[in-house]
């Protein structure tokens, strides 16, 4: 099953030069089990996103729970139907499809206390998955002065985002203010900044736990700039290990788990 409140999703469809603003709005008290809970959230896959602007401002969400399904939070997207304890908070995720000259931006949201048993759980993040077209190219990601708080993620059974979150099959991905994008070339024209976000409290059981980062996965990058500045990430932890600003540093890696903090990762080029 599936709960909304102030979502929109897209699935198959042509958004072509199209606006998208999500702003000032406020979700609290939503759990799911065994579905997906979409709260002030886009979901766009195996769609066409061109020159389009989405413009997510000034939102909060608390206590966003999901157990054995999937959850979205505050413009967060839900990427496939086959997610399993997927809990995003303020978050943008595009999978499955062709993106060419987007502008996303992610600016003030708060995201509080919110969980994923058996999958991933994203505060203020974006993430770009099998996307079409093996390229992406003329596109910009900012986020700026977002707050997450108390994040946790469990692993279990079972991909999540369609293995978006690199492997994370039987582990947990907590991921806030974080910028992911999997697979494919990353060309020129293209923007990825954090600057001045705050994340504390942020707990991967099993998996990875990435707080102010950019994570780029079986990925290629090209003449495209990074800024990642101003940051604030406090306790960090995977699997009983920890990481206080990272700055720019891997803080710790586990068997099969890591975590990050105000750092690029690239992954398997």
């Amino acid at each position: 099953g599936r709960a909304m409140g102030n979502g929109v999703m897209a699935s198959q469809s042509d958004l072509r030069h199209s606006r998208i603003n999500n702003a000032t709005n406020q979700a609290s008290n939503i759990r799911a089990m065994g579905g997906s809970t979409l709260a002030n959230a886009l979901t766009v896959s195996q769609s066409t996103l061109e020159r389009a602007t989405i413009t997510q401002t000034g939102n909060q969400s608390t206590d966003i729970h999901s157990g054995g399904g999937s959850a979205s939070l505050g413009y967060g997207g839900l990427a496939s139907v086959k997610l399993v304890g997927v809990a995003a908070a303020n978050s943008v995720v595009i999978a499955n499809s062709e993106i060419k000259g987007a502008n996303v931006l992610l600016d003030s949201n708060e995201a509080r206390n919110f969980s994923a048993i058996g999958g991933a759980a994203l505060g203020n993040s974006a993430q770009f998955s099998d996307y079409r077209g093996g390229s992406l190219g003329n596109y910009q990601a900012r986020l700026v002065q977002n707050t997450v708080s108390d994040v946790s993620a469990n692993g279990g059974q079972g991909p999540a985002l369609g293995g978006a979150l690199a492997d994370v099959k039987k582990l947990a991905t907590a991921l806030a203010n974080t910028l992911s994008v999997l697979q494919g070339q990353i060309l020129g024209n293209t923007v990825h900044t954090l600057v001045g976000n705050t994340a504390r409290q942020v707990r991967a059981d099993g998996g990875s736990a990435t707080a102010n980062s950019i994570w780029l996965t079986q990925a290629n990058i090209r003449n495209s700039p990074v800024d990642i500045v101003g940051n604030v990430a406090v306790n960090v932890t995977t699997s009983g290990s920890k990481t206080t600003v990272g700055g720019g540093a891997i803080g710790a890696f586990e068997q099969r788990g890591r975590a990050l903090a105000n750092s690029l990762v690239v992954d398997g080029q």
